[in-house]
């Protein structure tokens, strides 16, 4: 039987130019990361072991720009025919979608987005 290599979180992270701290807490946080914890008894630390080609799996699983397109956060409304796309650009200020409100801008008070909607004549 032929064992796949096994790197330790300081090789994770070098590899990946983060602190062997960072690849901790990344397998402590991410029940998906493929890790083995070997030890730990009582109050000690388990030693970590990534399996390499596993570790690249889920890598490249976690790569941005390529694989499956991230969900919108904008819900069509009642109104919208079914499979319509709703394309970002063509929201407009103001208008709601899914009976939401779009975000002010960052630090934008309620009376600073009336006095603007006032401005623009809406």
């Amino acid at each position: 039987m032929s064992l796949d290599p096994y790197l330790t979180a300081k090789e994770v992270g070098s590899l990946l130019r983060v602190s062997e701290k960072t690849v901790h807490r990344w397998a402590s946080d991410d029940p998906t990361m493929p890790v083995v914890r070997l030890g730990g008894g009582k109050g000690e630390r388990a030693q970590l072991r990534f399996p390499e080609s596993r570790l690249a799996a889920w890598l490249r699983a976690h790569e941005q720009g390529i694989g499956k397109p991230r969900a919108s956060k904008l819900v069509p409304s009642e109104s919208a025919a079914p499979g319509q796309v709703l394309d970002l650009a063509s929201v407009r200020d103001g208008e709601t979608i899914a009976g939401r409100r779009p975000k002010r801008a960052m630090g934008q008070s309620v009376g600073q987005e009336a006095a603007r909607k006032r401005v623009d004549g809406q």
